[in-house]
């Protein structure tokens, strides 16, 4: 086989490689977001709510989802052991929100229009 023909081959296992752990990555969010509806009060809770956030932050790039998680941890558990972490996290994303914020009031200006 020519080796072209060999390399598209690896080119689709690779995309397919891709997808079923990106599909992992969101099925992971799922199960987490079940955890924290249906058990709210549990320890386990918020472990899962942090999961979703840093998931989101640092896998799917999902970065509103990820401050919006983030934040909505620091109001429910304000002394947790994990709230360095989250702040850590946060910080992170300044830069992004600062550019997310950016492009929300462009769309905002475009849409008033």
């Amino acid at each position: 086989l020519p080796r072209i023909t060999r390399a598209q081959s690896m080119d689709v296992l690779s995309s397919q490689a891709n997808l079923a752990g990106y599909r992992a990555v969101i099925e992971s969010v799922e199960e987490f977001e079940k955890v924290v509806t249906e058990y709210p009060e549990h320890a386990v809770s918020k472990k899962s709510l942090f999961m979703i956030a840093y998931i989101y932050n640092n896998y799917l790039e999902a970065y509103s989802d990820a401050i919006i998680h983030y934040n909505l941890f620091k109001e429910k558990y304000p002394s947790d052991e994990l709230i360095p972490s989250v702040e850590y996290e946060l910080e992170g994303l300044k830069n992004i929100q600062v550019t997310i914020d950016s492009l929300n009031s462009i769309v905002n200006k475009k849409t008033n229009l």
